[in-house]
């Protein structure tokens, strides 16, 4: 067996991968009552980047207090948080990866529940039937813009090597890219580039307070199962637009599948949730695909990519320039290692069954059914 076509260097944003293996960013709620780093948070990410990954794309961090949407999600809203991401970030670089963090407003997503006030979104559209967000007025735009801004410099102080802007999976930048949640008729609303307005207004704030040179990934729906929503032709269109904005790499994610079963329940919209057992490997390489051929960026893509095979066709057959692992690092912290060296028979396999997301969105500590108390460091690659 040769050397795998995922063990090339790539950069991102002027950064030097060592690999194209990525972990993709999984809210945990390791974090303590405040949103602060703690034992779990540090042992949790030092594991994956001693098991080999490229970078790590460090969990959603809130950039404002009022839109958390766990009770303990980590924050860059103050700068409280800054010596405990920094220990993140040293302890990563140590063993040779790079990291970067997501930052998100949680939009209709942030619950009353857990922030005490009424959501904010593009429009008055749900994601969840127990909240009917507010259309955010343009004073509350601008103060979105700048709280992304200001938590990307914290960002860059904490040692973050560069920032991912969460806008898919319907937060605040998400839903007002889509058709389906964004019904406004002024600047911020209507056709493509009005609902773009937003997160290239961000990417723009991020690098005026971050610098021109901090890097910038955006992930974003590649296509939306709802009437109105994203499909394949926009995404490039709004894939081209936040090129042209300054992001530096684009991470395409999709939401065409069913939320999860054991809380379909709790959701206004019955799309948008992770692949389960039943979805085959790969389910959004097409959308992907779609994208970087409408770019010039590097292209990361996202989706049941834990099958090694699969994951080398990715960057192989040019469909993206880099794959991104979120359950399955879960699963087995020393994946990208493994796959790297060929040891495809030691992986431990993430079995989808969503447990992790289950316990994140029922307020607990992520967990796994393979992999219990995934946050405990393994003390070497098994």
């Amino acid at each position: 067996m040769g050397a795998s076509p995922l063990s090339r260097p790539i950069a991102l944003g002027g950064v030097s991968i060592r690999n194209r293996l990525l972990m993709a960013p999984l809210t945990t709620n390791y974090g303590d009552e405040r949103g602060a780093v703690t034992e779990k948070t540090l042992s949790f990410y030092e594991e994956r980047a001693r098991g080999g990954a490229g970078a790590l794309i460090f969990e959603a961090v809130s950039v404002n207090p009022r839109t958390r949407l766990v009770v303990r999600q980590h924050g860059l809203h103050d700068d409280v948080f800054l010596p405990g991401l920094r220990e993140v970030t040293r302890r990563v670089h140590a063993h040779g990866a790079a990291i970067f963090v997501q930052l998100c407003h949680g939009g209709a997503k942030a619950g009353s529940a857990i922030n005490g006030l009424q959501p904010l979104s593009a429009s008055e559209v749900p994601v969840k039937v127990s909240d009917i967000p507010r259309a955010m007025s343009r004073e509350q735009i601008s103060r979105a813009i700048e709280d992304f801004a200001t938590a990307a410099l914290r960002a860059r102080e904490a040692g973050f090597d560069g920032v991912e802007l969460h806008a898919a999976h319907f937060y605040l930048l998400s839903a007002f890219l889509s058709g389906y949640f964004n019904r406004r008729t002024d600047e911020y609303g209507g056709c493509v580039e009005n609902r773009a307005r937003l997160t290239c207004r961000v990417i723009q704030a991020v690098k005026g307070r971050a610098g021109e040179g901090y890097p910038v990934i955006c992930r974003i729906h590649g296509r939306e199962a709802l009437p109105g929503g994203i499909d394949e032709a926009e995404a490039r269109q709004i894939a081209r637009l936040l090129a042209d904005a300054g992001a530096d790499a684009l991470h395409v994610s999709a939401a065409t599948l069913p939320v999860n079963p054991k809380l379909a329940s709790s959701f206004a919209i019955q799309v948008g949730g992770p692949p389960t057992k039943q979805v085959p490997a790969g389910c959004y390489l097409p959308y992907a695909a779609a994208v970087k051929d409408a770019v010039g960026v590097p292209v990361i893509a996202v989706g049941k990519l834990n099958e090694p095979s699969v994951a080398e066709g990715v960057v192989r057959d040019g469909i993206a320039d880099a794959v991104a692992i979120g359950r399955g690092l879960i699963a087995d912290p020393y994946l990208p290692e493994k796959i790297l060296a060929g040891r495809w028979n030691e992986i431990v396999r993430c079995e989808d069954c969503l447990t992790c997301h289950t316990t994140l969105q029922t307020q607990r500590d992520v967990n796994c059914s393979v992999s219990p108390r995934p946050w405990e460091p393994r003390g070497g690659a098994r």
